[in-house]
């Protein structure tokens, strides 16, 4: 469920970042935001960035201004625990450090259910242009949401990916993203 942005004038205009709050239906309070190039477009293809653990969307540094200036959105999301997502509803804090396998476990579904969102809610994002980035458990919880999304990315850039990261197996995930279709393996 999104929490709705402050209503304002200036948010109803193009703007060059958009902040977003995301509730996951287990109740955590997930933040992202959106960085919209200078240049305006009718719809912007898009780069999805997962971090690694213990960092914050601000681990990328430059990267997303290098995107934007090549034409991309970019959706910088902090995984639950870290940056700015450390909430729950209930204003309680949680920190990455405390986490079990359990929690982690988590990251792809409240990737999955961020990526749905952006590219269903925002008109100006295309909802079949964009790629995923991920860095260590931001690559496994990439590689796990891309699976299960209706919707597949263009791409996915792994970095680091790890065969199990804090409990996030990834070689399955791996060959059925990357397999063929069975139309495709019946023509070899």
């Amino acid at each position: 469920m999104l929490l709705p942005p402050a209503a304002n004038a200036a948010q109803k205009k193009q703007q060059s970042t958009l902040a977003l709050t995301y509730e996951t239906k287990d109740s955590f309070i997930l933040k992202s935001k959106i960085l919209y190039p200078k240049v305006k477009k009718e719809r912007y293809p898009l780069v999805i960035m997962l971090h690694s653990l213990g960092y914050s969307s601000g681990y990328w540094t430059d990267l997303p201004k290098l995107l934007n200036d090549k034409g991309y959105a970019v959706l910088l999301v902090d995984l639950r625990g870290h940056g700015q997502s450390l909430y729950d509803s209930n204003f309680r804090i949680h920190y990455w450090t405390k986490y079990s396998e359990t929690q982690f476990a988590k990251y792809p579904q409240d990737v999955m259910e961020v990526i749905n969102y952006v590219l269903y809610a925002y008109k100006n994002i295309s909802n079949s242009e964009y790629v995923i980035i991920g860095a260590d458990i931001g690559a496994n919880a990439a590689i796990l949401a891309a699976e299960r999304l209706k919707t597949k990315p263009k791409g996915i850039v792994l970095i680091s990916a790890s065969l199990k990261f804090k409990g996030l197996y990834i070689p399955i995930a791996c060959l059925l993203y990357t397999s063929p279709s069975p139309r495709d393996r019946s023509l070899s």
